[in-house]
């Protein structure tokens, strides 16, 4: 779980708009903002979700992502391309 969070950190740190809270999260949960995309976390979420990747906000621009056990490598890099195709890179 945690080394999912740490390379879904890294490669959110990639992705142009995106602010990671931590770049090497101490536990498998990834904080990060997303103002400078010029979307709403809000937004964001309902264009991940119609892609089948679930990661919510909890403020207008910082969201939330948890991995879990059930969560895998090919999991976090699938929801880090739709994150890029979301923010518009």
């Amino acid at each position: 779980d945690h080394a999912n969070a740490r390379l879904f950190a890294s490669g959110l740190a990639q992705i142009p708009g995106i602010r990671v809270e931590h770049s090497e999260p101490a536990t498998n949960i990834v904080i990060f903002d997303v103002a400078a995309t010029g979307k709403s976390s809000q937004e964001i979420s309902a264009a991940l979700k119609a892609s089948g990747v679930l990661i919510n906000g909890f403020s207008p621009t910082a969201m939330r992502a948890v991995t879990h056990y059930d969560v895998s490598r090919a999991d976090c890099e699938q929801a880090l391309a739709a994150l890029s195709a979301v923010a518009g890179c």
